[in-house]
């Protein structure tokens, strides 16, 4: 039997490039190549794929000579074109199998607006607006977390204290996108969990994030190792910690996930509030899911074959 070819890219023209790379670096490392045919498919800032180091082309070209070279993507890509629902789309146009969310559901929950509006009512959410300028009126008490509406990584978000510095912090978040997301500052204890299809959605065990230096879980809180107290499970009551596991899982059912997902969220006293929920959860050495993953049992190398197991049985 030939062996499945398996193409895992990442890299990609958005903000979140250097954390695709590290993604993609790490999942090509630990991907079982007795079990896989697997091929290297970086994309540089530019739309210039490099396949097995080899370049080939920009995406349109490359995507209409995929099925010649890949059964299965294994898609290491953050942020905009890999977690927007674009590149799931060009597959879904020449039939290739790929990890994760289809091209809808990408879409919604990539757009924190349209989530919000989804979740609204199922789920407790901050407080919200959305403003496309800094002359518009933020009906809102401060504090405020002030984040574009089309970003991952924390990329551009600012905790605002007082009408003096939210200028400064809608400009920051309309650098990244022609949209700023207003969001009631929720005072609590910040937990991450996973959910993975196996091949029902199962919640993993989640993580609470304790930043050593900022008021959030950041850009560098999220990617600088030591950066943050990762506790799993987190220092909670077992109630707590269900509370937080239904929550993941349904925000994934929701909003139509697949194959797997990480939603943030808060809690404050008996509440359990959704911030956002991530599609193509990070694969670098310090992230969130392979942590999860390894508590709960699971290794980096067999949560790879479940994610592409999935991905072929869709």
């Amino acid at each position: 039997m030939p062996k499945l070819r398996v193409g895992v890219v990442y890299g990609g023209p958005s903000s979140e490039h250097a954390i695709s790379v590290a993604s993609g670096k790490s999942i090509l490392k630990h991907i079982d190549k007795e079990k896989y045919d697997v091929v290297d498919m970086f994309i540089d800032k530019s739309d210039t794929w490099l396949i097995d180091a080899q370049e080939f082309g920009k995406t349109p070209d490359v995507i209409k000579k995929l099925s010649d070279l890949i059964d299965v993507v294994f898609i290491g890509l953050h942020g905009s074109f890999g977690e927007d629902g674009k590149i799931q789309g060009m597959l879904d146009s020449v039939k290739i199998s790929y990890t994760g969310s289809g091209k809808k559901t990408s879409e919604q929950a990539f757009d924190k607006e349209i989530t919000q509006k989804l979740l609204h009512g199922k789920l407790m959410i901050p407080k919200w607006q959305v403003v496309g300028s800094t002359n518009e009126t933020i009906d809102a008490q401060f504090p405020l977390v002030i984040k574009p509406v089309h970003e991952g990584s924390s990329v551009g978000v600012s905790i605002v204290r007082s009408i003096e510095d939210l200028p400064e912090a809608i400009n920051l978040a309309l650098r990244y996108d022609d949209k700023a997301m207003a969001q009631e500052y929720i005072d609590g204890i910040e937990v991450s969990c996973s959910v993975v299809e196996m091949p029902s959605p199962q919640a993993l065990t989640p993580t609470e994030l304790r930043p050593r230096h900022d008021d959030f879980f950041s850009y560098k809180a999220k990617y600088e190792a030591g950066a943050t107290v990762e506790l799993t499970p987190p220092e909670l009551p077992t109630d707590t910690i269900n509370k937080i596991q239904e929550t993941a899982l349904r925000a994934h059912n929701l909003l139509g996930c697949r194959g797997y997902s990480r939603t943030d969220m808060f809690v404050r006293g008996d509440d359990i509030y959704f911030l956002e929920i991530n599609t193509l959860p990070g694969f670098t050495p310090t992230s969130i899911l392979p942590q999860q993953a390894q508590h709960d049992g699971i290794s980096y190398t067999k949560l790879i074959d479940i994610l592409i197991e999935q991905a072929r049985h869709d």
